[in-house]
């Protein structure tokens, strides 16, 4: 039997969506990779990054991202709008 399971395992960079079109999303990273929206109906990956500004806008789905030093890396505020990628493994049952 497969089921689903969840890993931090993001690659180089966290990933955050916005599935719910969020005015702003606040995150802890200030290098990322947006999605859009949660596969299958995601944009290509592209990572982001915001410099010194504190902020950024997705080229492609116009998310408005802000930085927010009190959140871990791979944190966001609305914590939906992190990333996590599921993979499917064998469980035992």
């Amino acid at each position: 039997m497969h089921r689903l399971l969840f890993t931090d395992d993001q690659g180089d960079y966290p990933k955050f969506r916005n599935d719910h079109a969020e005015p702003v999303v606040r995150i802890g990273a200030r290098q990322f990779k947006c999605i859009g929206v949660s596969p299958p109906d995601d944009h290509p990956h592209v990572y982001l990054e915001m410099g010194e500004t504190g902020e950024m806008i997705c080229t492609y789905c116009a998310t408005r991202y802000v930085f927010d030093p009190t959140l871990a890396p791979n944190e966001a505020v609305p914590p939906e709008c992190a990333y996590r990628a599921p993979i499917v493994a064998e469980v035992p049952t």
